[in-house]
């Protein structure tokens, strides 16, 4: 109560307080030892730069696993329960989840203005009946579930920039008019780029072209948003961000096929928390995604550092502000205006 307290008067003289869930279980087992080499790195910068002595800033680590019962009523089938525990990763992944549904919990109730959950595990390759790619059980789904039945939030806008198309999301959300799917990702075999547009299912999948950069990358995702927002009058309560960082030109797994730099994700932090507190009185959170860096492990620490400085308009904070601005190659910047051009074209 003192902390809330605490909080409601930073509001009122205007400070955005950005939440950062956590808890030292989560080092206890990760998917990958990417995920908490990025954990450990994320400590360190913490730690280095006093984040947690601003006022802006506020660790939450009080919370607990959501149950299975929970799991079971967001739309996850009891086999993929069963399965995931043969895994040996449902109690973490439970844990994850709770921390997810903690943020919508302190975001919805005012005790800080958004929110970035650190992840042990992935959420967006889950499915009801089905993970795969270091995820297990869904994140968003869990966070759609307590934002709808505990706060009535209807009308949600999800923004995926993960490498990799978020397909387990899709499969919960494909067909849920109230929720609207934006997914941002690189080409996957025997796919071109382009834009995929489904106005009735409020759905929009953007295929980014090979040796892009993070200009361009940042710019489509930034039209795509406006394209959502101003010109199909999508009204959300709540927005939802998926920020992988495998798009990072130094991602291992990435492997510079996208040319996004640090610059680019500090410009996607900076949006989707300007556009929350235009459209949805900044209710914003944001869940950490993909990032495997084993030559480069700091990377995805350092993209996660400025989203959570970015979340708190603490632009004094970001790191790697004169690291290079990657340019799209040729071939790249046609398929880059061919896109803008066809969210200029849609009729809606």
């Amino acid at each position: 109560m003192v902390l809330a307290g605490i909080l409601q008067k930073l509001f009122s003289g205007g400070i955005v307080v950005t939440e950062v869930i956590y808890q030292p279980k989560y080092l206890e087992k990760t998917a990958i030892a990417d995920f908490r080499i990025r954990l450990e790195k994320l400590n360190d910068l913490y730690a280095k730069y006093h984040l947690f002595d601003n006022k802006e800033f506020v660790m939450q680590s009080n919370f607990s696993p959501i149950t299975l019962e929970f799991a079971l009523a967001v739309g996850h089938k009891e086999m993929l329960l069963k399965d995931i525990e043969s895994t040996g990763f449902l109690e973490v992944s439970l844990l994850h989840c709770g921390g997810v549904v903690q943020a919508v919990d302190d975001i919805m109730s005012g005790k800080c203005t958004n929110a970035f959950a650190t992840i042990p595990v992935g959420g967006h390759h889950a499915g009801p009946s089905s993970h795969w790619g270091f995820c297990y059980l869904n994140d968003v789904a869990c966070a759609t579930y307590q934002a709808r039945t505990k706060y009535h939030v209807q009308n949600i806008l999800y923004i995926d920039q993960d490498f990799h198309h978020g397909d387990g999301t899709e499969k919960f959300f494909r067909y849920d008019k109230d929720f609207f799917y934006i997914d941002a990702h690189a080409q996957k075999p025997g796919e071109q780029p382009g834009v995929k547009i489904d106005k009735p299912n409020t759905y929009v999948d953007i295929v980014m072209p090979k040796w892009i950069g993070g200009g361009d990358f940042a710019m489509i995702i930034r039209e795509g948003l406006d394209f959502v927002l101003n010109k199909m009058k999508f009204k959300p309560d709540l927005m939802i961000a998926y920020c992988g960082f495998d798009a990072h030109m130094l991602d291992g797994f990435n492997k510079g096929m996208l040319r996004v730099d640090y610059q680019a994700f500090v410009e996607l932090a900076n949006v989707y928390r300007r556009l929350a507190e235009s459209f949805c009185n900044g209710r914003l959170l944001c869940i950490g995604g993909g990032g495997y860096n084993d030559k480069y492990p700091e990377v995805s620490a350092i993209c996660t550092f400025n989203t959570i400085a970015m979340l708190a308009k603490r632009d004094d904070l970001i790191l790697e502000k004169n690291a290079p601005l990657e340019q799209s190659d040729p071939i790249a910047k046609i398929k880059v205006n061919s896109i803008l051009k066809e969210f200029t074209r849609a009729k809606f």
